[in-house]
């Protein structure tokens, strides 16, 4: 996907500098962007981007791939620790709450398609788990999105 903006600059990593995600992400930080967009999170660089992510910016977009919203944020973890930065599950999470706020999930539907079937809230973590708020879901029978009552913590 290519972003069309006025302002928009794209970096990748590798080419001809040989430069990781990691470099990347934090040269892109160091030009103090309003919005900061990911590819994937994958390998030990999601907890740098974590760290990017709950630094005060106004929004951050980034994919990665999980069964179900709890799973991706799961993975997340996993990630992290693989960055191997000396913390705990519990800092993880607390890690995860902070750059998280929302969650989209997407699935490939029977007929092949891709629906995004729920949309929930990441409103922290109580007890070492996901305080996860559904905001959205899909429902195949109806082929109709539903809200849910809850509103959001931006909202309240």
């Amino acid at each position: 996907m290519q972003l069309e903006h006025l302002h928009a600059i794209r970096l990748e990593a590798g080419g001809p500098a040989a430069l990781s995600t990691e470099e990347i992400l934090a040269a892109a930080v160091r030009m103090a962007p309003e919005r900061l967009v990911v590819g994937e999170l994958n390998g030990p660089f999601a907890a740098a981007a974590l760290t990017y992510f709950g630094s005060g910016y106004d929004g951050s977009l980034t994919l990665i791939h999980g069964t179900s919203v709890g799973d991706a944020l799961r993975r997340l973890e996993s990630l992290c620790l693989m960055a191997d930065l000396g913390l705990g599950l519990a800092e993880i999470r607390a890690m995860v709450a902070a750059g998280i706020q929302l969650v989209t999930f997407q699935e490939r539907l029977p007929d092949g398609s891709r629906k995004v079937t729920e949309i929930a809230e990441l409103r922290g973590v109580e007890h070492l788990r996901y305080v996860l708020q559904p905001l959205m879901r899909y429902d195949r029978d109806t082929d109709q999105f539903e809200f849910t009552d809850a509103k959001p913590g931006w909202e309240c």
